[in-house]
């Protein structure tokens, strides 16, 4: 069924699940056949593809964590061969480890029409001139949604990290009618609307769809009190599809899950335990029509809830809350994402193999458009030196890896042993800033 056929979500509920039950059972057996790890989880919980009777039978697999895949890297969780794979996208990490993503052809038309689908939900269609302030490098969504936009018939207009006043003479002078970007570049756009006082009005702007960070509803509010148009989410994961999982559609009131390419349970974190519609929990996605790279019951780390009622657009598709929060410690910092342990990892790369674990602190501060990163770090025995020159030396050097590897300027503050306590130990960030996104 294409992921555009306008019939698909309005389907009934039996017919959508008539429809998962045969790509599911489809996925079983191709990653039975193709995947060792998957062959033998199934085998130590004593199941067979053809043992899967209905959806529910589903909760009985084991789940796929990240750590799996980290595990497999590079190709161990590809389920055809490389020469089908026509696209590889890496969701690397120093810390936690990298993953390569692989795409067959019918993976990239399947996500461009799920990009197209998401856009389509916003009202964008083929007269409207799309403008996407994404960094194309950071964020592999941008493509998606590139493709997507084209896709509907719409003119595309890439972008990246021009200045908040280029991107906005380049949307005036181009008639742009929808913003695609992330919220941290939206809330820099609109503190340069405010600073110089730029005529809104004389945009042609209708709609903006935010990708790639989580956001609040109190940052939906500033935006579209500023920018005068409606806002929409869209959600994705980098280990799946970076857009198109789900997305809002003009009622905005969840996102609406892309059934007929995804199941989503919603398990408690801790035990896995499947939650009831409603409850708050871990999100976990079944890949149906991914070839590449399918993923059975992925964790994907994202606290939503699901809500089963009816919507007034008329979507049978279950909806799901905006992501807020993660299980893990992950921080969103200038639209890039920051995690602790890569900090320590490149402090202690930094200060050399012999020295003991570093005893740092993150401090983020600053507001919505405008945050800082500080680096608080204890000057032990590896540290220290008599010589101004040699700790001028590591704190640029973990400045630069910070920028390097992760994207993050901060601010490195060497400190006196105990200065930060013991309770830099257990709580390794400390965020100031006056409005979470």
């Amino acid at each position: 069924m294409p992921a555009l056929d306008a019939h698909c979500s309005m389907a009934s509920r039996d017919e959508v699940e008539q429809l998962q039950l045969e790509r599911l059972q489809a996925t079983l057996h191709r990653v039975y056949k193709n995947v060792e790890y998957y062959r033998d989880s199934f085998r130590n919980c004593g199941f067979y593809p053809d043992d899967l009777t209905s959806l529910d039978t589903l909760q009985k697999l084991p789940t796929t964590a990240r750590d799996t895949l980290v595990k497999n890297y590079p190709y161990g969780m590809f389920a055809v061969p490389l020469r089908e794979v026509i696209r590889l996208q890496s969701t690397s990490s120093e810390v936690r480890g990298p993953i390569v993503v692989g795409f067959t052809r019918n993976d990239i038309d399947h996500w461009t029409e799920l990009a197209a689908r998401s856009l389509l939900s916003a009202g964008v269609g083929p007269d409207d001139v799309v403008h996407i302030y994404i960094d194309y490098g950071m964020f592999p969504g941008a493509l998606g949604l590139h493709y997507g936009a084209e896709r509907i018939g719409a003119s595309v207009i890439p972008s990246s990290n021009m200045p908040p006043d280029t991107e906005l003479e380049m949307m005036k002078n181009y008639h742009t009618t929808v913003l695609v970007t992330t919220p941290h570049k939206a809330l820099r756009l609109i503190d340069f609307i405010r600073l110089h006082h730029v005529n809104v009005k004389a945009l042609m702007l209708r709609a903006c769809l935010l990708v790639g960070q989580y956001w609040s509803e109190s940052v939906r509010k500033r935006i579209e009190e500023n920018i005068y148009t409606p806002v929409f989410d869209c959600y994705g994961h980098s280990e799946i599809v970076a857009t198109g999982i789900a997305a809002e559609c003009k009622e905005r009131n969840g996102l609406h899950i892309n059934e007929d390419h995804f199941i989503a349970e919603v398990v408690d974190p801790a035990s896995g335990k499947a939650l009831q519609p409603g409850q708050a929990g871990e999100l976990m996605i079944t890949t149906l029509t991914k070839e590449a790279f399918p993923l059975i019951r992925y964790r994907t780390g994202d606290i939503t809830r699901l809500n089963e009622k009816p919507c007034g657009c008329g979507s049978c598709f279950v909806r799901m809350d905006k992501v807020t929060s993660r299980t893990d410690d992950m921080l969103f910092v200038g639209g890039v994402n920051l995690f602790p342990a890569q900090v320590e990892r490149i402090i202690a790369d930094a200060i050399g193999p012999a020295a003991s674990r570093p005893v740092f602190q993150l401090v983020v501060a600053g507001s919505e458009v405008s945050e800082s990163v500080e680096v608080a770090l204890e000057v032990n025995e590896a540290i220290f030196s008599d010589r101004l020159r040699a700790l001028r030396s590591l704190e640029d050097k973990i400045r630069d890896e910070l920028f390097d590897i992760i994207g993050v300027t901060a601010k490195i503050r060497l400190v006196e042993p105990g200065t930060l306590g013991q309770q830099a130990e257990s709580v390794r960030v400390v965020d100031k800033r006056e409005a979470n996104l």
